[in-house]
């Protein structure tokens, strides 16, 4: 048996004697004040009498769990003068004790967690718990009550109630760091809304992509990821050695044949970042009337159904293949009728049949005057646009001059560039003047720390992100690994840690433990699932990193022993406690 379960039990039995010690002078301190206040590690009083030391309660168990000792609890309170101050805790999860008066004797002990509600309301810890209890009681999770018959229990009692205690603990600390990983993910929000650029760093498989969409949720307003994709305030792409500035802001790309020629043409088409600007900037745009596209539509509606031949009483009109309106061999084309329309300049000669175009759209289909829309810095919908693996493509050969528009000092007019084929931009563009990122426009970028990429990440880029490190760690309760898994994964990257030449940008995320097909964390209590995932997915990876290494094949041993030893330490627990029971 752990010798942690013996302890408790004499713990459990002195708290008991406290009791009913105290229930003996009926709440009258006189001259037994020192059975009064011990409080917070107090016990030493009692020590004299009862032959019980401090040092029994200060759990191993409790620093595993991440708690100081000293937050182990031990109140001394009288029993029923100042009932809320006997009780065993950690934080406020605690012991409690059922007191029968007319007996003066503890007849019951429970775990449960009390929140004294005017003590700290305001305190963190306090809140964490409150929300802590009101999940754990939703969710239906047990307490637990054992029996004092005559002031002792049994060791089978103390250890269920034991485990039961100690689990609730565990709980609460797996509730906080979920909690901690959500306030993160809110503090990674407010960086990006104060600095528009953040890039997300860490160790391979810690989620800095999850996370990244999960900081677009929480931006953009959206809960699932479904919604986010269909928002249109969204996008994502991946950078790779191939990816250029053409695929990027904009570039030159084949046209379909033409129907009579068949030669094949070549048009300036928007790269996906310069496209997802647009979509933004539509967003920032107000005060505009513009019902061109309407009306143009529905008069090529109207004409190829045959309802209009005629626009004058001279010549017959069509539609051509690619949509423009053909006064037999002239064509009035429709970017040269919106510009005028816009009552701009257009890049050709001849407006007469264009200005025709127009003059029985407004008399004929309602179209209105045309009214410049005003641009306001300032737009409720924000517009989130990841690019993950940043630093495996060439920074400056993709965002080109842009260098100086994602500045975020620079975003919006004030950061307006001529890109590299402004000549080729149609005077109806958004943005044939130049092109600016709107204000309303975030950048999240990640990358994974042991990419050799990362060295020649271009600093003039760097400066203009903010950077974030995602650890193992947190990955592992973003990611809501049950706990033998994650002690797993701990103890496979502390070995990791202590290879010289290897540190925590090697360390392997919670994505490792996850299974490809579901998404949900592998069973690692079974054997076969927990020797296949080392020998599919983690001893490749880290026979690479080792590669090269004199000693390779030892140090990759010493990382199985470490990947078996939780798994082994948990077996051998188990095996304790049933020859105890038996």
């Amino acid at each position: 048996m752990s010798d942690e379960y013996l302890k408790f039990k004499k713990l459990l039995e002195f708290f008991i004697k406290q009791w009913e010690e105290n229930a003996k002078y009926e709440g009258r301190l006189g001259g037994n004040a020192k059975y009064g206040f011990t409080w917070q590690h107090g016990c030493q009083h009692f020590a004299d009498s009862f032959g019980f030391s401090k040092e029994l309660i200060e759990y191993d168990i409790l620093q595993e769990l991440g708690f100081d000792p000293i937050n182990f609890a031990f109140g001394a309170g009288f029993a029923w003068k100042q009932p809320g101050r006997n009780f065993i805790s950690v934080g406020w999860v605690n012991i409690y004790p059922i007191f029968e008066l007319n007996l003066k004797k503890v007849v019951e002990l429970r775990s449960v967690i009390i929140l004294v509600e005017k003590e700290r309301p305001l305190d963190k810890e306090y809140q964490l718990y409150k929300k802590f209890k009101s999940v754990f009681e939703q969710e239906k999770k047990d307490y637990c009550s054992i029996n004092v018959n005559n002031s002792e229990i049994t060791q089978e009692d103390s250890n269920k109630l034991f485990d039961n205690f100690f689990s609730i603990i565990k709980d609460f600390k797996n509730f906080k760091k979920e909690e901690n990983m959500t306030i993160e993910t809110n503090v990674y929000g407010k960086l990006l809304a104060e600095n528009r650029n953040l890039i997300l760093t860490g160790a391979p498989g810690t989620g800095k992509t999850y996370l990244a969409k999960e900081i677009a949720k929480e931006m953009i307003g959206i809960e699932s990821g479904e919604d986010i994709e269909k928002s249109g305030q969204f996008a994502f792409v991946q950078f790779h050695p191939s990816f250029d500035y053409t695929d990027f802001v904009e570039g030159l790309r084949p046209t379909p044949p033409d129907a009579e020629t068949r030669q094949i043409g070549f048009k300036r088409k928007d790269g996906v970042f310069k496209d997802f600007c647009k979509r933004a900037l539509k967003a920032s745009l107000k005060g505009a009337v513009d019902n061109f596209d309407e009306a143009w539509d529905k008069l090529v509606t109207d004409i190829n159904e045959g309802k209009i031949e005629k626009i004058d009483s001279d010549t017959k009109i069509s539609i051509n293949t690619v949509g423009n309106i053909c006064f037999n061999r002239i064509v009035a084309t429709r970017d040269v009728t919106y510009t005028l329309y816009k009552k701009g300049e257009p890049q050709v000669k001849y407006t007469t049949y264009p200005a025709k175009v127009l003059g029985f759209l407004k008399d004929n289909y309602a179209l209105q005057e045309y009214k410049p829309s005003q641009y306001e810095n300032k737009s409720d919908k924000k517009f989130v646009f990841i690019i993950d693996e940043i630093n495996r493509g060439e920074i400056s050969k993709i965002f080109g001059e842009l260098f100086f528009s994602i500045e975020p000092s620079y975003r919006g007019i004030k950061g307006r560039v001529k890109t590299q084929y402004q000549n080729m931009i149609e005077d109806s563009d958004e943005f044939y003047k130049g092109f600016y990122i709107p204000e309303n426009v975030y950048i999240i970028g990640t990358m994974n720390d042991i990419d050799k990429s990362v060295e020649s990440f271009d600093f003039a880029m760097r400066r203009r992100f903010i950077w974030q490190e995602i650890t193992a760690e947190a990955s592992a309760i973003n990611m809501k690994l049950p706990e033998n898994t994650r002690q797993t994964m701990e103890a496979l990257n502390a070995a990791i840690s202590d290879i010289e030449g290897l540190n925590s940008s090697y360390h392997l995320g919670g994505a490792y433990f996850l299974d490809t097909s579901s998404g949900e964390p592998i069973d690692l209590t079974d054997e076969a699932i927990k020797n296949n995932l080392w020998e599919r997915r983690l001893r490749p990876l880290l026979f690479e990193y080792l590669r090269g290494m004199p000693n390779a094949d030892s140090e990759l041993e010493k990382l199985r022993e470490a990947y078996n030893k939780v798994a082994a330490e948990n077996n051998n627990t188990t095996e304790e406690n049933g020859d105890e029971n038996n």
